[in-house]
């Protein structure tokens, strides 16, 4: 289906690499995709001369008729989507994948772990336990990145933590900004914490690496591999 841009803007300032918001909504007359998701999946996003792309959906399921993503500038649609103004179109597809169901996990604390763009579809998971907050218990979120620059939806930590969303923020290296919080990889600081596995289930989204090396850690602090979770 053909769905439009309504919203782009720069969503971090590290000098690397181009880091921006973008809000899609539907074209009037076209058929409308399906908002209520499950948070954590995503969409496969085409334009004419480029390969499809792959963007976690980084908005919350019912939230509204439209769909945020994170996008990382890379080469092909990524960047063709950076790029875009305003009004222009793109093919959407989906969404799809297994994503993170919230439903069957009404009850237990909710442990998010997620570096980069990995923040992405952990914002739909926040978004959406928020809604029903009364039904959940602890949430906690580590966030990992490389430098401060590069932290995305910062201007919402304020509204996480008020959702009662312990945010827990590492960076690789602090590049001479201000910074107060953990330095080091982000299972670093999960170990540091040391989350309780009773009643938790733990919802990672990363690099391989990252990914493996966090779910032996959890595994190590007593989690059960049915309760550390991907969203692939």
């Amino acid at each position: 289906m053909r769905m439009r841009i309504t919203e782009s803007r720069r969503q971090a300032a590290p000098e690397d690499v181009e880091l921006r918001y973008v809000r899609l909504e539907p074209v009037a007359g076209e058929p409308s995709p399906n908002f209520d998701f499950i948070p954590g999946q995503f969409l496969v996003i085409t334009r004419a001369g480029h390969k499809p792309g792959y963007f976690a959906i980084a908005s919350a399921p019912g939230e509204g008729d439209y769909f945020d993503l994170l996008i990382r500038r890379g080469q092909g649609i990524s960047a063709t989507l950076c790029e875009m103004e305003i009004g222009a179109d793109v093919e959407v597809s989906g969404p799809q994948g297994k994503g993170f169901p919230l439903e069957p996990h009404r009850g237990k604390n909710l442990l998010l772990i997620g570096v980069g763009t990995g923040i992405a579809p952990l914002r739909s998971v926040i978004r959406a336990a928020a809604k029903d907050r009364d039904r959940f218990g602890r949430i906690m979120c580590f966030y990992g990145v490389l430098t401060p620059r590069h932290l995305c939806f910062h201007d919402e930590l304020r509204d996480w933590s008020e959702w009662g969303v312990e945010t827990f923020l590492t960076v690789t290296d602090p590049a001479d900004q201000p910074w107060h919080s953990h330095i080091g990889l982000v299972q670093q600081q999960v170990a540091r914490v040391g989350p309780s596995a009773k009643e938790t289930v733990a919802m990672l989204v990363g690099m391989p690496e990252m990914i493996r090396e966090n779910t032996e850690l959890l595994r190590r602090l007593g989690f059960l591999p049915d309760s550390i979770l991907l969203n692939y």
